[in-house]
């Protein structure tokens, strides 16, 4: 299923694939149990991503909260 990899890491950039896209991927393969395989891999793939993406969001606004944090206790509070 070397394919399925390739094909995986040329969508990593699509965060929210359409149904069509991993559908697309699925038919690439004539054989069913392939197509079943690479749908579901798809999916799986593009979950991880998009879960992956959110968690990135996440860290970015806590580091600049912490930032802004950190910005306003150095004005309000300076070190003597």
């Amino acid at each position: 299923m070397q394919l399925v990899d390739i094909m995986m890491t040329a969508f990593l950039g699509n965060k929210n694939p359409s149904n069509s896209v991993i559908e697309g991927l699925a038919l690439l393969s004539e054989e069913e149990f392939a197509r079943e395989i690479l749908r579901k891999r798809s999916e799986e793939f593009f979950q991880t991503t998009q879960s992956l993406s959110q968690t990135n969001r996440a860290q970015e606004n806590l580091t600049s909260a912490q930032s802004m944090y950190g910005l306003w206790t150095r004005d309000h509070y300076p070190q003597s």
